[in-house]
């Protein structure tokens, strides 16, 4: 299965998770849930790069949203929404399909474009903290991950990648 095939069925699990999760009704019968232990099965290249598809980690680790310190869950509501979900197969970027929850806009992430404000350090502080390269708050819209350095770097190394 190639790289788009995959973005393509999790975005359709996507959809199917959003749909669910803000109670919205439908004269339409819901389509059958995706079967997402075939993207498990997949193998792929580089940790990084399953990261960057799966929001899953080969060493195991867990790689989750994080709850913010009132108690409730970011915007992503919990669900795990892997990085391809917003920033695509490419991560160009772009309008982010969110259903319910309106579009926004997602940012390049491709490394030779981040790295003109972003250093290592300060990708991690925006991927796990929400903090942007200056500092400034992030918007909702992207996820605060609870994520080790060691994935981090893979995950920056498959950016390094994108073209």
């Amino acid at each position: 299965m190639n790289l788009f095939s995959r973005f393509m069925i999790i975005g359709i699990f996507t959809s199917v998770m959003t749909l669910a999760a803000t109670g919205c009704k439908s004269e339409v019968p819901a389509p059958e849930p995706v079967n997402t232990s075939q993207i498990e099965k997949t193998t792929y290249r580089s940790n990084g790069e399953q990261i960057y598809v799966t929001a899953t980690s080969q060493r195991g680790s867990t790689i989750d949203t994080k709850v913010d310190p009132a108690g409730k869950e970011n915007s992503m509501g919990g669900m795990k929404m892997p990085c391809i979900s917003c920033h695509g197969p490419d991560g160009h970027g772009g309008p982010d399909q969110k259903g319910a929850m309106g579009t926004a806009p997602a940012k390049d992430i491709r490394w030779s474009k981040l790295e003109k404000e972003y250093n290592p350090e300060k990708f991690r502080l925006a991927i796990t903290e929400g903090k942007d390269a200056d500092g400034t708050q992030l918007k909702a819209d992207m996820p605060r991950w609870n994520i080790g350095k060691e994935d981090v770097a893979d995950l920056i190394e498959y950016l390094k990648q994108l073209k």
